[in-house]
């Protein structure tokens, strides 16, 4: 599955959110770029930074849980190519709503 954030407000002068995985739990997970694989269900954690997303010299990152199910296995040999249609809504509004909530 691709990463991907949205971040508020429209007019916010840091827009661009690089991810990092920062646990693999059970999965096998890796992260090239915005992509995540998984070959086995469990909990990703992945982070979100905003580079001076707070102020200059000041990042902004939010860790996401991501659960994987036997259920998202989608690629050859049972892997987890792609995480649950609503988790990929879930991290999207959490980064849409922490930028809202950072910008006011």
């Amino acid at each position: 599955m691709t990463l991907n954030g949205t971040v508020d407000p429209f007019n916010a002068t840091k827009k661009g959110i690089s991810w990092e995985l920062v646990s693999a739990g059970t999965t096998g997970a890796t992260l090239n770029g915005t992509k995540l694989t998984t070959i086995a269900k469990g909990t990703v954690t992945v982070r979100a930074t905003v580079t001076d997303g707070c102020a200059p010299g000041l990042d902004y990152t939010e860790d996401f849980n991501i659960e994987f199910s036997a259920d998202d296995s989608t690629s050859p040999g049972g892997g987890c190519d792609a995480m649950a249609a609503n988790a990929g809504f879930v991290v999207l509004a959490a980064i849409a709503a922490l930028w809202v909530a950072r910008r006011r």
